[in-house]
């Protein structure tokens, strides 16, 4: 367990939520003033004991949950590898499967404009299965077919 960097990336995603977007009134008067959410709003919004989340940022938890550690990266809305850090930085490893069961089956937009852009080289994006996501002109010229018909890629895994 690395405390410090837990410490630290659960602050730093506390302090980006503005209260307010969570239905909590914004804080006037005395007390606490750091911005983004409290310790206990986000025990409150995890439906823990401020106790149990305090336990976990300081780093006193020894073995926290998954579905623990996965309703925080959501309260805190943590990106795919913050999650990831988190999971190391609480447990010592990867999570066992990402948050959006369809990661790494889709390619954003740009890449097929990216690879589309590359000339004089095979170039290719797959997904975690290894079935094609995008592919250039000169990728589709390694595979062998008969004068004049089109390009046949190999089917799906």
């Amino acid at each position: 367990m690395d405390r410090e960097a837990l410490r630290s990336l659960l602050r730093h995603k506390r302090s980006l939520i503005d209260p307010s977007e969570l239905g909590w009134p914004r804080r006037t008067g005395r007390g606490r003033r750091s911005a983004g959410l409290s310790q206990a709003q986000v025990a409150h919004a995890l439906y823990v004991s401020e106790r149990t989340y305090a336990q976990l940022e300081r780093g006193d938890m020894p073995s926290p949950a998954p579905e623990f550690l996965d309703a925080v990266s959501t309260v805190l809305r943590m990106a795919e590898p913050e999650r990831g850090a988190l999971y190391v930085y609480a447990l010592g490893h990867e999570p066992p499967v990402p948050m959006n069961p369809e990661a790494g089956t889709r390619v954003d937009p740009a890449w097929f404009t990216a690879v589309q852009g590359v000339s004089g080289v095979p170039c290719y994006v797959n997904d975690v299965a290894w079935n094609l996501l995008a592919w250039n002109d000169d990728f589709l010229r390694m595979f062998p077919r008969a004068e004049g018909a089109e390009p046949e890629l190999p089917e799906r895994n």
